[in-house]
């Protein structure tokens, strides 16, 4: 019986040994995995960061190309109206040309049928 009780108690200080061997193990684990837990909870929030800072940056680019489409827009609008303002303009000297023309003419007609005439006369 002493032998027996003597045995059992070698057999749970064998057993206690390699549970402590175990827990030790396991607790190294465990830090390993906390540690890459925390590495990555660092990068997650880096790349949260990072993130808002680009859409913040996207927000400003987006604002600046819209002002500057709006500006684009007013230019082709004032453009526009140059445009039409400069062919009514240039409609106006071709009509005016052309009557000027028309004047001339007649006016050379009138020369000439008063150089005939006076030529009858003289």
């Amino acid at each position: 019986n002493k032998f027996n009780y003597k045995e059992r108690c070698e057999q749970m200080m064998d057993y206690i040994r390699r549970l402590r061997l175990c827990i030790r193990w396991f607790q190294e684990v465990e830090g390993g995995y906390l540690l890459e837990q925390e590495n990555l909870r660092e990068l997650l929030e880096s790349a949260e960061k990072k993130c808002v800072e680009m859409e913040v940056l996207m927000q400003n680019k987006e604002e600046e190309l819209n002002a500057i489409i709006m500006e684009l827009r007013k230019n082709y609008n004032l453009l526009q109206e140059k445009c039409a303002k400069e062919e009514s303009d240039k409609l106006a000297v071709m009509d005016e040309l052309s009557r000027e023309k028309e004047a001339r003419i007649a006016a050379e007609k009138l020369q000439a049928s008063l150089s005939v005439g006076l030529e009858k006369v003289n």
